[in-house]
Parts: structure tokens; sequence; C-alpha cells
């Protein structure tokens, strides 16, 4: 017959094995949980850089735009609603990487693929490329849209809206385990993608926002 000590030690251990898995549910495998993920656009960020790029990124200057041109930072306070169904394949991936030197090409390429959708104020766009990279505790999420997020869903309508030529919305999240965190919107811009999978905004592209209060549903 079993003693009550040893009922008890189990249970604790049960209980603690019970604990982990509950802390550990929204990251699993070095990627962010997919699912949704709210946020309120806050103030102009600047250019936002970085990101896990990792080592041997492979790392080649996108074209989400065939000109240059400045996107503008979306209005504070709009409500943002990331619904992210799945991540991009490695496959996809290389196939950017592939591509990304020809706006048209590239262009054509995202189109193929949907991952999901981000919501605006209202208003939705596609999300056609999505990866996630672990860096110590925290997640990075990058999205892609092939379509611009318009200065009307963010409150910044008429000139200055979007960068010229063909361009696409990003926007980059970092989150803990729980799926907290913050980020950055722009409207339109070049992106860089690495063999990786970490998609980042071309250097003085565009300006961002913030994107604060971020949470996983």
């Amino acid at each position: 017959m079993k003693s009550p000590s040893r009922h008890i030690h189990c249970a604790v251990a049960l209980l603690a094995i019970g604990i982990l898995l509950t802390t550990t549910v929204h990251a699993i495998g070095g990627q962010a949980a997919t699912g949704t993920y709210t946020a309120s656009l806050g103030n102009s960020a600047g250019m936002a850089s970085g990101g896990a790029t990792g080592s041997g990124g492979g790392a080649a200057r996108g074209r989400m735009t065939r000109g240059g041109g400045s996107a503008s930072t979306a209005a504070s306070g709009a409500n943002v609603s990331l619904n992210i169904s799945s991540y991009s394949t490695q496959e996809e991936i290389n196939k950017l990487v592939q591509t990304q030197n020809d706006a048209s090409a590239f262009l054509n390429t995202l189109n193929g693929y949907n991952h999901g959708s981000v919501t605006i104020s209202g208003k939705s766009y596609p999300i056609n490329a999505a990866y996630s990279l672990q860096a110590g505790s925290n997640y990075y999420i990058y999205l892609v849209s092939a379509k611009p997020f318009s200065g009307e869903a963010t409150g910044r309508g008429g000139r200055g809206g979007k960068a010229s030529g063909a361009a696409g919305g990003y926007i980059r999240l970092t989150v803990n385990s729980g799926g907290s965190g913050d980020g950055a919107l722009y409207t339109s811009t070049q992106v860089t993608v690495q063999t990786n999978g970490a998609i980042e905004v071309r250097g003085g592209a565009s300006t961002a926002s913030q994107l604060t209060n971020v949470a996983h549903q």
C-alpha cells in the first residue's frame, strides 16, 4: 500500500508539470504561437530595424516597391487584429529570396501565399508571408502583406499615405512566451528576406508606427 507522503509527492510533481505546460503553451518549437494577436497603434517609432537575423542569413535587398518613396506613419489609437493561420514554409521563404530582386516577380510570388489576415480599424488585408524566430526568451514575428495598409484604414489619408510603385504592408512583433509584447507597423515599404526566415525593412524605406499592448488571444 502506497504511503500518503508518496501520493503527496506525486501530486506536487503533476502540479509542477501542469504549470510548466501552461506557461509554455503559447510558444512551441522556437516559434511564437499562431492564432489571433491584438494591438493598438501608437505614435511614430521612426526606423525600426533589428530582429533575429541569425547567422548565415544570406540577405539580399528585397523590393516590395519598384521606386523609392516613404510610407506615412499610421494614426495612433487604431485597433489592430492579426490572425496568423500558419507560418511560411522554408520552400516559400526560399522562393521569396530567389525572386526579391525583381519587384514584379517578388509580388507575384508573394500573392500566391496566404497565412492569415490583418485588420486595421475594421479594414482587412491578407498576410502573404509570415515567419517567427526565437531570440533568447523573446520571439520575433514577421508579417508581410502584398497589399499596402491604406491611409484610410490607418487614419492617414491623402498625400504621403504609401510608398510609390508596387508596395506592401509590413508588421514586426516582439513577444514573450505568453504572446505579450510590442511591435512596429509600416503602411508600405521595401523588405529584405533572409534564408533563415527573418523579414526586415530595407533601410531608409519608410517610417514605422509603434504597436503597443500586443497580446495573444
